[in-house]
């Protein structure tokens, strides 16, 4: 669990952030999204690349990305950070989008 405090810009800030480091790993960022769950806040930030994103992918980043968003000092409480890919169900409805 990380702690910070809210600066404005929100989810666009947050974004801008995973796409510098993302981007420069040849990673894309498919969403980022705030939520809370439980009264626990859940920062998810779903990731993909060609030929699909690994479990060392989501690790990399999210060890660059924890201590950016403590610096920039994102959020004014508690928050969980997850990283992961975008799995079956999203690809699922990419190509039914299609």
């Amino acid at each position: 669990m990380k702690k910070g405090r809210e600066k404005t810009g929100g989810l666009r800030n947050i974004r801008l952030i995973v796409e510098d480091i993302a981007g420069g790993l040849g990673i894309s960022v498919k969403d980022v999204e705030a939520v809370t769950e439980g009264g626990a806040h859940i920062l998810r930030v779903i990731l993909d690349k060609p030929g699909g994103v690994t479990i060392k992918d989501c690790e990399v980043v999210s060890k660059a990305l924890s201590p950016r968003l403590d610096d920039e000092m994102i959020f004014s409480s508690q928050y969980f950070l997850e990283v992961s890919s975008p799995g079956v169900r999203i690809e699922e409805e990419d190509n039914s989008e299609a």
